[in-house]
């Protein structure tokens, strides 16, 4: 089975997802610095996802109320003394997101960086987001090409880093439209796009979705977990 992902705004999903309490902001370390068995609240592999298959107490979690202060498929049926909610078996969300939070910087979506390479070319989009300056003793910038002269074949946008691109987006997209005339379709719907191009946010999915485990001597993991950012599954 083919998987597709769709092309959305992260900053407005992870503001939607934090307002219905469907996510939450990483704000933590993924262990705590006491014992590395347990899990940070607010860290990448948050309780708050839910119970996995390597958990203690794994199925008996999985019988709480909305308040989870009562734990167990003993107390099914019954009702909670402090939430008055009734305690019954509840799966896990994998739809239950974390959010990277990266305000104020910007970074490109990655669903949206091969859209733009193909819009600008690798080369060109390469040129673009590197950033070569120098930062001087009394913490002045100095641009690269002041003091090394730029060969001809360097572009007019070469170097300016991913701070200017995204300041100076529409610009330098709409100078591109004008050099790369096959790709104006692309370029325009790219600049339409610009505020799903460009995010603070980056989700982590359900640790459900992504095995690991902790050992007194290591910390191993599934290699899905490197690809659990860039796109929210349909």
């Amino acid at each position: 089975m083919r998987i597709k992902f769709s092309r959305i705004n992260f900053e407005s999903e992870c503001f939607y997802d934090c307002i219905n309490g469907k996510g939450f902001i990483i704000s933590d370390t993924p262990f705590s610095d006491i014992d590395k068995s347990i899990r940070n609240m607010d860290g990448p592999r948050s309780p708050r996802y839910g119970s996995t298959y390597n958990d203690q107490n794994e199925f008996a979690d999985r019988y709480h109320c909305k308040c989870g202060k009562h734990v167990g498929a003993q107390f099914e049926g019954e009702i909670c003394p402090d939430c008055n909610t009734v305690i019954e078996y509840t799966d896990v969300d994998i739809l239950y997101t974390g959010w990277i939070n990266l305000f104020p910087f910007k970074i490109i979506n990655p669903l949206y960086y091969q859209r733009l390479q193909s819009a600008l070319s690798k080369k060109n989009l390469d040129n673009i987001i590197s950033n070569e300056n120098i930062i001087t003793s009394n913490g002045i910038i100095r641009k690269h090409s002041d003091i090394i002269e730029v060969k001809k074949s360097m572009l007019t946008y070469h170097n300016v880093g991913m701070k200017e691109f995204f300041e100076n987006y529409e610009e330098i997209m709409l100078y591109y439209k004008q050099k790369r005339k096959q790709k104006a379709d692309l370029i325009d719907s790219l600049i339409a796009d610009k505020s799903m191009v460009w995010t603070s946010k980056l989700p982590v999915y359900s640790t459900v979705l992504r095995p690991q485990g902790v050992t007194t001597e290591s910390y191993y993991f599934s290699p899905i977990n490197i690809l659990s950012v860039g796109g929210k599954l349909l």
